[in-house]
């Protein structure tokens, strides 16, 4: 029965992943989220926890793959912007097929390449062998100086656009932000329940902020794209750039704070900062390769150093607990069937996908993703935790703005960490009157949960038809 269920959570989070990828500004922590909400609203006296780890890192893998096509093929920038994107610069000239393959590659090349580290990790672990445990030993006295190191690092290279003063500025209130929010008492269950306050946060930060701006951006029509997929770079720097993009994704899985957009521009300062064709095309594999190593070793810090890394991974813990080596071992193989699956259906399908995110109007498709986010905000964590997503949207709308890496709000959860581990965390929270007050989380139902999904997308459909007509008159 768990073996066929196993199968089913698969398919699913599979399915799942290809649309929250599809999606611009649906998060994969959303799906994580209501995952939880699901499991911990249950009755079933089946053990399905395995089960719903399947489907969640399922979901994050198949996302992974997939939502570099809606980046690429939606909302393309005019003129004036796009050589600043790599792969958006390869679809102005008609070779979107060349982009994709390239984040394909290393995606697929990152996870496989975290797939075996992974694996004989696990390996040295059965024989008394605990090599990440031992080197988080080791660097855990230091591990304050080491993110603060790594934030200076990336404010202070701010510096070559003017922008040192707007880079602290915008870290420095995303800590307080992060400070404030993962204490608050306004959204019930702080940041443990199954809609903790995190879905707000970051759906303002990172998704809503980012689809608003898009609405007054310059775009253009999509130019006809060369059916063209092949692999144009050798397959030697392929490996190289997803290489070193895994081993970039890996620490930022295993340190807490970090994200892939802090390992992608720290990655950018290291190699020199090169402008040339061959350079753009390798920075859109190693990107890809991060990303995809951060989402496996971000769920697997959970068995090796106990710690959750990522949305996926908090979800985890919540309905797995510690977890088993015979569970990473499933994870990770999970992860890697998924993976594989991903990028056999968008060799083939690519074009499809194009095809189909173009069927819809782009400014009508991202007014009902933003209705669909704040509804489901509202309905989840309730007035506060709508306010807690207006706010967390102004603060994401200043970096772009300003022109300054958004990977400057990662402050958000980098500033928190490193008061943790800087020793001062307990008499600058006396002094501030910071400290964190958690009010009980509610029990939620299923029949409460669907409420809240099936009202919210009723809302964002009607908006895009009415969006639509509107375009069309």
């Amino acid at each position: 029965m768990i073996f066929i269920l196993s199968l089913l959570a698969i398919l699913f989070g599979l399915l799942t992943g290809i649309v929250t990828g599809l999606t611009p500004g649906i998060h994969v922590n959303v799906v994580a989220a209501l995952m939880v909400a699901f499991y911990s609203a249950s009755l079933s006296n089946i053990d399905l926890t395995l089960v719903i780890a399947i489907f969640v890192v399922s979901v994050s893998i198949a996302h992974a793959f997939f939502d570099y096509i809606p980046s690429l093929f939606l909302g393309i920038p005019g003129d004036s912007v796009y050589a600043l994107l790599p792969g958006q610069k390869l679809i102005k000239q008609g070779d979107g097929g060349e982009a994709l393959r390239l984040s394909l590659e290393g995606s697929w090349r990152g996870l496989i390449y975290a797939f075996f580290i992974a694996l004989g990790l696990i390996i040295l672990s059965f024989v008394g062998l605990d090599l990440l445990e031992i080197m988080e030993d080791k660097i855990k006295p230091f591990l304050f100086w080491i993110l603060l190191a790594i934030s200076l690092v990336l404010i202070f290279d701010e510096r070559k656009k003017g922008k040192l003063l707007w880079a602290t500025i915008i870290f420095c209130l995303s800590g307080l932000f992060g400070i404030i929010t993962l204490g608050t008492p306004l959204v019930p269950g702080g940041s443990s329940s199954a809609f903790s306050v995190l879905f707000p946060a970051l759906s303002g930060l990172f998704g809503i902020s980012g689809l608003l701006l898009s609405l007054f951006d310059d775009t253009a029509s999509l130019p006809p794209q060369k059916p063209d997929i092949s692999l144009k770079l050798s397959s030697s720097s392929v490996n190289t750039s997803s290489l070193l993009g895994t081993l970039s994704g890996m620490a930022v899985g295993l340190l807490p704070g970090l994200g892939s957009a802090n390992a992608a521009a720290l990655l950018l300062l290291i190699t020199g900062n090169q402008k040339n064709e061959s350079s753009d095309k390798l920075y859109i594999v190693t990107t890809s390769a991060i990303q995809a190593s951060d989402t496996l070793f971000g769920v697997t810090a959970l068995y090796f150093i106990e710690k959750s890394r990522s949305g996926a991974s908090v979800a985890i813990q919540s309905v797995l607990g510690q977890i088993s080596p015979w569970q990473v071992l499933i994870i990770i193989l999970v992860m890697g069937l998924v993976g594989f699956l991903s990028r056999l259906i968008i060799l083939n399908s690519w074009q499809f996908f194009i095809r189909a995110i173009n069927f819809f109007n782009y400014q009508s498709l991202t007014i009902a993703v933003i209705i669909f986010i704040t509804i489901l905000v509202l309905l989840t964590t309730g007035f506060w935790g709508l306010m807690v997503l207006l706010a967390a949207t102004s603060l994401g709308i200043l970096p772009p703005t300003i022109g300054v890496r958004r990977s400057q709000m990662m402050g958000f959860f980098l500033i928190p960490v490193m008061l943790f581990f800087s020793g001062l965390q307990e008499p600058i929270v006396n002094i501030l009157h910071l400290q964190a007050k958690i009010s009980p989380a509610p029990t939620v139902s299923i029949s409460q949960i669907v409420q809240s999904l099936v009202i919210s997308f009723l809302i964002a459909l009607i908006a895009y038809f009415i969006g639509n007509l509107k375009n069309k008159n």
